[in-house]
């Protein structure tokens, strides 16, 4: 048995999904399109060169949003790490982040987090709104705390005026919708799930608390969108099976 189990795990690395797919989906009007690029889930360890290649494909599509939706590392001391990635992102206008449930098991500081966003030109959106005028239209982006373990909140929001929510798991998702059953044609953007991680042929052997029924890709709920990522980095264990990272590149 204690040669066996390591056997096992060492072969599941060999068969890691490590290939960052882009996944292109169009939601926006027929005037002005707007370019934006979600990722979610970096669970940053290291220098990783994935985060570099996944910087260059960002920077390429010429986004005029980037969005992360939480889980940005899994431990503590990962912030010059996630400082490095966020420098390789490049020429964007528009930025915004969110936390996740890590953030807050991490015991990392979450006032140093949001400098690290801040310093480098990001809104770091804890129950917060951002007004962004971007080629003559005008978005707001909610970004709410974490459902699990922060303190999420819409009380000093208007959702009727918001056009895109960050949320990181997407049973929050479920809980918008059903407190607020008059809204429609929002689009929501979340990740948490990992596409499942570990999954036989893409069924997932396990979804985390918070995930509700939803594992990957595009849900409809009341005429209101719900994209989840599969996200970019691992927690334990640190690989995928039969589920590759993603980030969205999205006509909004």
């Amino acid at each position: 048995m204690r040669i066996i189990a390591p056997t096992v795990l060492i072969l599941l690395s060999l068969l890691s999904c490590t290939t960052l797919e882009v996944v292109k989906l169009d939601f926006a009007p027929p005037v002005n399109p707007l370019t934006l690029v979600h990722i979610s889930d970096l669970h940053i360890r290291g220098n990783d060169p994935r985060f570099s290649e996944a910087a260059r494909l960002i920077n390429s599509s010429s986004p005029d949003m980037v969005v992360i939706t939480g889980d940005l590392f899994s431990e503590a001391g990962r912030l010059d790490n996630l400082g490095w990635f966020l420098d390789q992102l490049v020429g964007i206008p528009h930025k915004a982040a969110i936390l996740g449930n890590h953030e807050y098991w991490s015991g990392e500081s979450l006032r140093q987090t949001r400098e690290v966003f801040e310093s480098r030109g990001w809104n770091f959106l804890v129950n917060e709104t951002v007004d962004w005028d971007i080629k003559g239209r005008k978005i707001r982006v909610f970004g709410a705390d974490d459902y699990l373990s922060g303190r999420w909140s819409l009380k000093d929001v208007d959702p009727q005026t918001v056009d895109l929510f960050l949320i990181h798991e997407p049973e929050l998702f479920n809980r918008i919708i059903l407190q607020y059953p008059n809204l429609k044609h929002k689009l929501f953007l979340a990740g948490h799930t990992h596409g499942g991680q570990i999954t036989f042929f893409g069924l997932p052997l396990y979804l985390p608390r918070g995930s509700a029924n939803y594992q990957l890709g595009v849900y409809s709920l009341n005429e209101n969108t719900l994209f989840v990522s599969k996200g970019m980095g691992e927690s334990a264990p640190p690989f995928r099976l039969f589920s590759n990272p993603d980030m969205g590149i999205i006509q909004f």
